[in-house]
């Protein structure tokens, strides 16, 4: 009998979770984050993701297809290589999807300079996943590069799929995020409608990205169900959640917070408005439609997913957005001139002791996120807040003295409330040196969608939450908790022009760099 002293060392446990390079074990550190971001685990889960994505390089999975057409042409040379067989396609397609999976959270999660990129899009030299169907039946299909390189010629594209348009829009959401993380319309040395812009620039890309949209991937009912007959509306809805999130937060950055004294939509009065002043003929209406009409489209999409809505970070941080605007619509209806959102529905239920937010669009929204609440941290703390900005708009509307209770958290962000015109110069054109010079993408005005489906009616709201009870080796348990100081702001025209992005802090709460900055005090 072998004694103790005999056996060999364990191995460490680094060892045995990271020593064997798996494309499985990149999928579960994959999992692990999804999971952990979901629970507003925000530290653990930009560790696993980090490890998967490191996993995922040194496999080079990223350089797949290029590696495998050699070995291909090597073994067609010696052995006479035959067809490709099934299994093979399969494998390589997981392994692509596996990537591109990296690539998606990576830029979902990343945000500012404490969540840099960690992929960059020129290195992704593999195809876009193929459709389900290819995928199933094993089909020899080009999909296409995310960022084709010139110098040669491509294959011509023969599939297309829900899942390669999203990643697309991935990248456009990256650009956005970086955008607003680096200061938004503060940072810009031309006004909005200038070509040269960057706000510009990404509106274009958005626009030309729904445009370019198959007849079958726009957004509609019918598409819906095509989609849904296939097991397949995951990535459809998500698809469309984040093309209007797109919407939403690129073009509320010139949308004033508090529009007081606004009688309509217009640029948010800062010491550049002279230059607003001279906007083409309805700027600011459309661009303020294309932020109600974007909220419309995600109302109406959880009226027709009902309790089939993929309960993802991305989704729920696709409500909260138009239940925010929802509630803003409602208390500032002069800027939704063509009624997106200002619109109540029509129910036995409603009444006179029933809040705005039990009605309506904005009660739709709230529904949803009373449902989410039990398995999402993040969908109670979004309905909490649409509650206190509900308080906040009815006491900056009622106020006569000019003075609102708001308290601001996070250290270091106060001073901003007191920027000068000279301190949001220094912060413009940060963002073009961080970016490759690409031409703006020119593209026709947008088609609108009309169908207003509605919700079913809400289940009990539930306060029960899910916690997430993993936790990283070498790091204390549960999320960084911090006593940030607040600040309490009394003066409503410091916040009338402050950029909705900076108020609300959700950006950085969504993809985990930070939290909900604001608590507003009924």
């Amino acid at each position: 009998m072998a004694q103790i002293s005999d056996l060999p060392p364990p191995k460490p446990i680094q060892d045995r979770f990271m020593g064997t390079l798996t494309v499985e074990r990149i999928q579960s550190f994959l999992m692990l984050g999804l999971f952990e971001w979901s629970q507003e685990n925000a530290p653990s889960a930009w560790m696993y993701l980090g490890i998967a994505i490191r996993m995922a390089e040194l496999m080079r999975l990223e350089q797949d297809d290029r590696r495998m057409a050699i070995l291909e042409n090597q073994a067609s040379d010696t052995k006479g290589f035959e067809k490709r067989s099934p299994e093979i396609s399969i494998i390589r397609e997981t392994r692509r999807r596996t990537m591109y999976s990296c690539f998606i959270l990576d830029r979902l999660m990343s945000f500012g300079s404490e969540r840099p990129l960690s992929i960059a899009v020129e290195s992704m030299l593999i195809q876009l996943p193929c459709s389900e169907m290819a995928y199933d039946l094993s089909l020899e299909v080009y999909t296409g590069l995310l960022q084709p390189y010139g110098g040669s010629s491509q294959p011509q594209i023969n599939d297309d799929s829900t899942l390669s348009r999203f990643i697309n829009l991935v990248e456009i959401w990256g650009e956005i995020s970086r955008y607003i993380s680096m200061g938004g319309r503060l940072q810009e040395t031309y006004p909005p409608w200038d070509p040269r812009s960057t706000f510009y620039k990404l509106r274009e890309k958005t626009t030309a990205f729904n445009e370019d949209l198959p007849g079958t991937f726009t957004l509609s009912r019918q598409n819906y169900y095509r989609h849904d007959n296939h097991q397949a509306t995951s990535t459809y809805v998500s698809l469309h959640m984040l093309a209007s999130i797109c919407q939403i937060v690129l073009n509320r950055e010139y949308l004033p917070f508090l529009p007081l004294r606004s009688r309509g939509p217009q640029g948010p009065p800062i010491g550049n408005q002279t230059v607003l002043n001279f906007a083409p003929d309805r700027f600011w209406e459309e661009s303020a439609e294309d932020v109600f009409q974007a909220s419309r489209n995600i109302i109406d999409l959880v009226g027709l997913c009902k309790e089939k809505l993929p309960l993802s970070s991305l989704s729920i941080f696709s409500i909260w957005l138009a239940g925010f605007m929802s509630v803003y619509a409602h208390h500032f209806p002069q800027i939704d001139t063509s009624h997106r959102l200002g619109e109540q529905a029509e129910s036995p239920h409603m009444g006179e002791n029933l809040s705005m937010l039990e009605q309506g669009q904005a009660g739709t929204v709230c529904q949803a996120l009373r449902r989410a609440a039990t398995y999402l941290p993040s969908a109670q703390r979004y309905l909490d807040n649409l509650e206190a900005v509900d308080r906040c708009f009815t006491q900056a509307k009622n106020s006569t003295h000019g003075s609102l209770s708001l308290r601001l958290g996070e250290v270091g962000h106060g001073s901003e409330l007191n920027q000068t015109g000279s301190q949001d110069k220094q912060r413009r054109g940060v963002y073009d040196m961080h970016r490759t010079n690409r031409s703006p993408m020119s593209a026709s005005p947008k088609t609108r969608n009309s169908h207003r489906p509605m919700l079913e009616e809400p289940p009990k709201p539930t306060s029960s939450t899910s916690k997430s009870q993993l936790s990283l080796l070498g790091i204390d348990e549960g999320p960084l908790a911090m006593d940030t100081p607040k600040i309490f702001v009394d003066n409503i025209e410091a916040l009338e022009s402050q950029r909705m992005s900076w108020v609300l802090n959700d950006l950085e709460a969504f993809s985990g760099a930070g939290s909900l900055r604001v608590a507003f005090l009924g």
